[in-house]
């Protein structure tokens, strides 16, 4: 009787634990890595829309989809390699994040990318890489 009471002790607080750790609220370099994850597999603006600021999103939706078209394409052809989050910096409404990456050509480069916060989830909100 002991023992199991001693067991589900455990077992309940193992799983409290976890439930604490999962509950922690993910870095915005933890989603952007989520975020070049889906953009690196998606076919299509749609498939990373959910990822986006609304503001991103009103965007895109004003883009006739032959043209959508044209800009995924480009998006994929101009997209970077090796990029790493260099610095995090928090804001009131999301985050910035400094980054530097290699280029299609072997150039290294710099950029920034915008991210916010809506509804208390992270959304890529853009990006500019110099």
């Amino acid at each position: 009787m002991l023992r199991k009471s001693i067991a589900a002790s455990l077992f309940a607080a193992l799983l409290a634990a976890t439930l604490v750790v999962a509950a922690q609220p993910k870095t915005g370099t933890q989603f952007y890595a989520e975020y070049r994850a889906a953009f690196a597999k998606a076919k299509g603006f749609n498939e990373i829309a959910p990822l986006m600021s609304k503001a991103q999103r009103e965007k895109l939706a004003a883009i006739p989809a032959d043209q959508q078209k044209t800009l995924w394409d480009l998006s994929k052809q101009m997209d970077v390699r090796d990029l790493k989050v260099v610095k995090e910096t928090p804001a009131a409404d999301g985050a910035t994040l400094e980054i530097t990456a290699v280029a299609q050509d072997g150039t290294k480069v710099k950029g920034m990318v915008k991210l916010v916060k809506e509804a208390g989830a992270w959304k890529w909100d853009g990006e500019e890489i110099m």
